[in-house]
């Protein structure tokens, strides 16, 4: 198999984990380069080639995308349920009750965004989460205990298959169209489903969300949701910012939320 185009952006990650973690205790500032460099220990060359690998775009501009303001003008209120362009189209269907004898295969890869655990069943993806470390094994009990009855089997080889679908060029026109199966709660559904609707390069609310799954006032229960989400990055969950502002929470890490949004800021237009 050949290497996926993302092999470069992959293992210059925790470098930039590392980077979004000095920008994140200064909230309120916008830090330059050669300071980030410089509580890191590192030289301001090594930061701005990392950071230019791995995002596309200087340092100044990621690290601008980092800060409270960063994001100004890319919230969207009212969810339309309409697919938004630029992106896999997400073929999401619901299963009630595990199909007797569908194996659940999983496998741990590196993608841009750190390590996940990519679960698949039969041929959709029924789990994607990201985890490093010691917090893989973690990873395997919730995808075990949200797909209760399955049998879950290692199978790297075969959900290796899909990282590249997902991660190498996710918004490209020739992506495929990415099977998604989850179970959950009808509101669980429908907030899932209004996730779909957010765009790369926009962000949403809790409560924008509540109002798409037709529970106004629902935000709290929405925020539920979503942190319920099984198939991160795909479901983009991590597009749900706080109303008052800020990052949020977000189960694969706080940092790699500020990163995931900041690359996609960094890629595609405000909406």
């Amino acid at each position: 198999m050949p290497a996926p185009l993302f092999a470069g952006r992959s293992r210059q990650y925790p470098l930039i984990e590392a980077a979004i973690g000095v920008v994140a205790k200064r909230p309120q500032k916008t830090l330059s380069p050669e300071a980030v460099a410089r509580e890191l220990g590192w030289t301001a060359a090594r930061l701005r080639e990392a950071v230019e690998r791995w995002s596309g775009v200087d340092a100044e501009r990621f690290f601008s995308l980092l800060t409270p303001g960063g994001l100004e003008g890319r919230r969207i209120t009212r969810l339309s349920r309409a697919r938004p362009p630029g992106r896999p189209a997400v073929q999401l269907e619901v299963i009630e009750t595990v199909p007797p004898q569908e194996p659940l295969r999983c496998g741990f890869h590196a993608t841009p965004f750190g390590g996940c655990l990519l679960g698949l069943l039969g041929e959709r993806i029924g789990w994607l989460s990201f985890r490093e470390g010691k917090d893989l094994a973690r990873a395997r009990r919730e995808l075990s205990e949200f797909w209760r009855g399955a049998a879950v089997r290692e199978d790297r080889k075969t959900t290796a298959r899909w990282i590249s679908v997902i991660f190498d060029d996710p918004f490209g026109k020739a992506v495929p169209e990415i099977p998604v199966a989850v179970r959950g709660t009808s509101f669980q559904i429908a907030v899932w489903r209004a996730l779909l609707a957010v765009a790369p390069g926009a962000v949403s609310t809790y409560g924008a969300l509540a109002r798409a799954a037709g529970r106004p006032r629902a935000a709290r229960a929405a925020g539920s949701a979503v942190g319920a989400n099984p198939v991160s990055f795909l479901i983009p969950c991590h597009r749900i910012l706080p109303q008052g502002g800020g990052f949020g929470n977000y189960g694969g890490g706080v940092l790699r939320k500020r990163a995931l949004l900041a690359w996609e800021a960094a890629h595609f237009p405000a909406p």
